[in-house]
């Protein structure tokens, strides 16, 4: 064996030994990790099969909340009118 392939042994050596540390003193993380990384491959995988089953082209998301802060929408001094809609508790009282 040539040095290089003794010193990546080694590395790889002390990684596992690491990891196998990490696993018995944090089992409990490691396996809410582990399930999480799971479940985000199985959507993966399920996106994946419905879209060539639906032959869905890719779509872009969509904000469904548009915020207008900052922004003005009527010109100043300009009052919007009042609806004529009667008022919600008008309807009651019938």
């Amino acid at each position: 064996m040539q040095s290089w392939q003794i010193k990546a042994l080694e590395l790889e050596a002390s990684g596992l030994k690491h990891l196998d540390g990490f696993i018995h003193e944090h089992a409990l993380y490691f396996l809410i990790g582990a399930i999480y990384l799971l479940l985000v491959l199985l959507v993966w995988v399920e996106r994946g099969i419905a879209t060539q089953r639906r032959k869905i082209h890719h779509s872009c998301p969509v904000s469904l909340f548009y915020s207008s802060a900052g922004t003005a929408t009527t010109a100043p001094g300009h009052v919007r009118p009042i609806s004529t809609a009667a008022p919600f508790g008008a309807l009651q009282s019938r």
